[in-house]
């Protein structure tokens, strides 16, 4: 399945450049022109990333990121802006952005982070995923320190061990 992308821009031309960009390398992109179509388009089908421009008419990009951090915690988000300054960078990052990309950008330093922000993603699920494993094999551990059988540890489905040479069935 391609990683999804969402990208947000006022300006159609921008979206369609940042869309073309990333689908060259794969990606499955959509283009939305607010930040609410943004958001509606997210509550009906969720991305991986999501670029956005910063200064929007109506909700700016900032906001959304509010809003995208609020109901998403975990998906990257990359501001793109023609306005870059070391303060509005800074006030990004601390709102929750992966990164922030003045315009205009460079196309393989685009990619390559949004690979990165995939990479992220991909990286913090498996943790999850191994930190609700890692209680599973401790108790598994301890009851082999304390001498349990095997049997005990895995039961067939249908419940206990067949007696005196009997075979199910």
């Amino acid at each position: 399945m391609k990683p999804r992308v969402v990208i947000v821009d006022d300006e159609e031309r921008m979206a369609g450049v940042v869309a073309a960009t990333l689908a060259r390398v794969g990606y499955e992109c959509e283009q939305c022109a607010s930040g609410d179509a943004a958001l509606a388009a997210l509550e009906q089908h969720p991305a991986d990333v999501v670029v956005t421009d910063w200064k929007m008419p109506g909700m700016d990009g900032l906001t959304l990121l509010r809003r995208l951090r609020a109901r998403w915690p975990a998906m990257p988000v990359v501001l793109l802006t023609a306005y870059g300054s070391v303060p509005s960078a800074v006030a990004a990052m601390r709102e929750g952005a992966f990164d922030y990309v003045t315009k205009p950008f460079d196309n393989d330093e685009l990619r390559a982070l949004v690979a990165r922000a995939l990479d992220m993603t991909r990286l913090e699920r498996e943790n999850r995923y191994l930190r609700q494993e890692e209680p599973l094999r401790a108790r598994n551990g301890r009851r082999r320190e304390r001498g349990e059988p095997e049997a005990a540890r895995a039961r067939p489905a249908g419940g206990a061990e067949p007696r005196d040479g009997a075979h199910p069935g």
